[in-house]
């Protein structure tokens, strides 16, 4: 009994300290792209941009272009006039930024095209008021070369 108690609290242990701040995992196959990163470390939300994840460069090989899906979501305690937006390339994905006027979690769908050649990737949220946390978030950026007409 006690090497079973004694286990599972390693095992808790080991989960307690676990964390994705690591480096993204990117993975790509067959025309797709797909970078994920997540957190649960504490942001302190301040006034203007609170970046979720450092910029994603990647580069679209596509004569025809790329089509870029974002799945997006963060919890925040405590903040107040704040509204979550990926980019690319520094513009808006559609359908725009709106305000985060829902109960946490906050959940976000956006996508873009983009041309042949290298782009780059972020999540942000903005803040109108300094104060409260984020305090968990996950980004998942999902890149489809576009069939160029004519191959297979």
């Amino acid at each position: 009994m006690g090497t079973i108690a004694a286990a599972i609290a390693a095992l808790v242990a080991g989960i307690a300290v676990a964390s994705d701040d690591d480096a993204p995992i990117r993975y790509h196959r067959h025309g797709m792209t797909v970078i994920m990163r997540s957190s649960m470390t504490p942001i302190n939300v301040v006034l203007g941009d609170n970046p979720l994840d450092k910029p994603h460069t990647f580069t679209c090989k596509s004569a025809s272009g790329c089509v870029v899906l974002i799945s997006s979501s963060n919890v925040q305690m405590g903040t107040d006039g704040t509204e979550t937006c990926s980019f690319v390339d520094g513009t808006p994905a559609a359908p725009g930024c709106v305000g985060d006027f829902v109960a946490p979690p906050v959940v976000r769908q956006q996508q873009t095209k983009v041309s042949q050649g290298q782009h780059t990737l972020q999540t942000i949220v903005h803040s109108l008021n300094a104060g409260g946390q984020i305090t968990g978030w996950q980004v998942a950026y999902t890149i489809y070369e576009r069939k160029v007409h004519g191959t297979n």
